[in-house]
């Protein structure tokens, strides 16, 4: 079969269109229905809607149009899911069968072009979207001007759209006037690559469409909003305001929940306290109708919140999973952990101005669980801070270093009280640390205290710590006579071994210029930025110093290569090869600053073919 030949009778590819719409336009340029046209081509316009490279290929290479351009405004179809510009879709927020327009961008396309006015009109690939309802460019909202067309004809948008092209100037004056809604700002920005920090970046772009949706829809209607009988008009207000409250972060999201906690019990002290309903579909829905984990930042940033205001504990769920970890107790709850009666519990609570009234349901009570240890286990387990050296036969620098580094836990105390720390929780630790430890009369040879060690490996008590309760030392051992940390007995090389820091991800400067790069303008490359260096911790003394990383070597190493590096392959002298360069028209890179000739790799490469080098490895070669 005879290769086809480029279209004799061809229309420019506009901006944005996608290429099935292109293909329509193309086949009315040569009189022919769209379906039969592409099949003349050998092509299905199915997948070029999909966004199959071949077919969106042999289309560009037919009509002369930029395959890249096509293919940056297709709908790439895999596994059921769409992508648009990087970004993933869902079917459900595209437009199959309705068709909606800017009638003011078609009149352009028309007042812009010598075609006829069916063929000048070209569709945009973001009209396909359902989330986006308004152009940007006019400031009306889009006009829907076909639905319910038939499936297979759907891919046509010239024959679907044509007739609608005498009464343009009438659905451009008709058009209501508004801005792009604040979600529709954010979407074809993100849409366009342009870089914005926000929450919604957390979010795929169909999931970003439905999160902004429902905060928004809760905000304007109420939590009990129903979201089937939201017109286009409403969707729109309501993904505006969606959008104001969930970007660029989720605060005025929190502040949403948390003034609707206030009303729900302003207007009803007595009912319950939950979630679903506090919240109602703002809840509900992220807990019963969307889960796909694509929405977990939503449930993430609900769940922290609602953690913190409800006294949910293990036996409750949250989002349909077991809730672990208590952080508020109601009176009720806290009643039965402890056994302490609610009466009682209540009016200590109110004593440490832990609630600020004495009404409301046991059951709706709540306060922080760190509260409630503190209150039920302060006097029987606390210990001063003052005190805690003296308990765990350590000095005050160990001591306050075991609680800087979090080894030994610290509790804050409200009204006017000091920090202090439990006694249990310093039991369990000497337990831990003396639980594999040689109990023995005399210190042996080599042996040393944990202040001995610390200044003998150059390491910190933490570090040393840590490495007797994560057993990474084999040996330790408990001196007869003493308590604590006071007893501990460490293998000085054994500690050396676990403390050691692992290799820099780099090199120094200074190997690097002699080892890997063979120059003496090292310094000169980092000064003047050619060459980045990072700050590191040397393993061996733990002084700061600066290293170029490998990643960074390897990359000034695949640019770049030095006049004497070239020379030196070549076997001739620096001078020589330089003229042959310059004769062939190669220059050096102009390195401000820097004395040493250096030339783009890409540049000789092509030029030059290297002599297979009889030198061995470098240091860099044998490090990576």
């Amino acid at each position: 079969m005879n290769e086809l030949k480029p279209l004799a009778l061809r229309v420019p590819h506009q901006p944005d269109e996608p290429p099935p719409y292109y293909a329509a336009r193309l086949a009315a340029r040569n009189n022919r229905p769209a379906r039969m046209f592409a099949r003349d081509l050998g092509l299905e316009l199915q997948r070029l809607a999909d966004g199959h490279e071949a077919d969106v290929r042999k289309l560009a290479d037919l009509s002369g149009a930029n395959y890249q351009a096509l293919m940056s405004c297709a709908f790439r179809k895999s596994e059921g899911k769409f992508e648009l510009k990087g970004q993933e879709l869902r079917k459900a927020g595209l437009r199959r069968v309705r068709a909606q327009i800017c009638p003011k961008c078609l009149q352009e396309d028309i007042d812009s072009s010598d075609l006829p006015p069916h063929l000048a009109i070209h569709g945009r690939a973001n009209w396909l979207l359902s989330a986006i309802q308004t152009c940007p460019a006019h400031e009306i909202a889009l006009v829907e001007v076909a639905r319910n067309i038939p499936i297979h004809d759907a891919h046509d948008w010239t024959a679907n759209i044509a007739p609608v092209v005498p009464r343009l100037p009438e659905l451009a004056n008709s058009a209501a006037c508004r801005p792009p809604s604040a979600l529709e700002g954010y979407l074809l920005d993100r849409l366009q690559g342009l870089a914005k920090s926000s929450w919604l970046d957390e979010f795929p772009f169909f999931a970003a469409v439905h999160v902004t949706e429902l905060i928004g829809a809760v905000a304007a209607f109420g939590t009990r909003v129903n979201f089937d009988i939201l017109n286009e008009d409403q969707r729109y207000e309501a993904r505006h305001a969606g959008a104001k409250l969930a970007h660029p972060s989720p605060d005025e999201l929190l502040k949403l929940m948390d003034n609707l906690m206030k009303e729900h019990l302003s207007k009803d002290t007595g009912s319950t306290k939950s979630p679903a309903a506090i919240f109602g579909k703002l809840y509900t829905t992220p807990a019963q109708g969307l889960p796909d984990p694509a929405f977990d930042p939503l449930r993430t940033v609900m769940g922290a919140f609602i953690l913190k205001r409800f006294a949910l504990g293990p036996g409750d769920r949250l989002f349909g999973q077991p809730v672990t970890e208590r952080r508020l107790h109601s009176i009720r709850s806290a009643s039965l952990e402890y056994k302490l009666h609610p009466k009682r519990l209540r009016k200590i609570l109110l004593a440490e101005g832990l609630i600020s009234t004495p009404k409301g349901r046991d059951r709706d009570v709540d306060f922080a669980v760190q509260h409630a240890e503190r209150i039920f286990r302060r006097e029987h387990d606390s210990l001063a801070m003052h005190e805690v050296a003296r308990y765990l036969s350590a000095t005050r620098a160990q001591t306050e270093a075991l609680l800087s580094a979090g080894v030994l836990k610290r509790h804050k105390a409200v009204g006017g009280m000091k920090e202090y720390v439990l006694r249990p929780e310093l039991d369990h630790f000497l337990s831990r640390l003396l639980s594999r430890a040689v109990a023995v009369k005399v210190k042996p040879d080599r042996a040393v205290g944990i202040a001995e060690a610390r200044r003998c490996a150059r390491c910190t008590t933490v570090e040393i710590v840590r490495g007797i309760l994560d057993g990474k030392l084999a040996w330790v051992g408990s001196l007869a006579g003493f308590e604590g940390l006071a007893s501990v007995l460490l293998d000085i090389k054994q500690v050396k071994a676990a403390t050691k820091l692992g290799d820099m991800p780099g090199l120094t400067p200074a190997v690097v210029g002699r080892e890997i790069l063979k120059t003496h303008s090292i310094k000169q490359l980092i000064r003047s930025g050619i060459i980045k260096t990072v700050d590191a911790v040397n393993p061996l003394n733990r002084h700061p110093t600066k290293i170029i990383e490998f990643a960074e070597i390897e990359r000034f190493r695949k640019e770049y290569v030095s006049l004497y590096l070239l020379a030196q392959a070549q076997g001739q002298c620096m001078a020589t090869f330089k003229k042959a360069l310059r004769a062939k028209g190669i220059s050096p890179v102009a390195f401000d600053g820097v004395e040493a000739t250096f030339y783009r790799r890409a540049d000789v490469e092509l030029m030059i073919a290297p002599k297979p080098s009889t030198r061995g490895s470098t240091a860099y070669d044998t490090i990576k």
